[in-house]
């Protein structure tokens, strides 16, 4: 993983961005699918990206989105 050359280290890319790639694409494709059954665009898990502020984006823009695929049911915006 490390490698001594004088006086620094020289990291293995793969070390450090392999397990990161392999977190991206074990959460990612989970997350792309139940995104898109609940009617949003399964490109929002491009926020996975920049943690921790996309993660916290994502999460807010989720909890106080109106959500596409669920059913409206009417309410005090439909004047009743």
């Amino acid at each position: 993983m490390y490698e001594f050359h004088d006086s620094y280290y020289v990291v293995d890319p793969v070390s450090v961005f392999g397990p990161l790639i392999l977190l991206w694409v074990v959460l990612g494709v989970p997350l792309w699918r139940i995104l898109t059954r609940a009617g949003f665009s399964g490109a929002w898990v491009l926020l996975l990206v920049m943690p921790p502020v996309g993660w916290l984006v994502a999460t807010l823009l989720l909890a106080f989105a109106r959500w596409p695929a669920q059913p409206h049911h009417g309410g005090p915006e439909d004047g009743r």
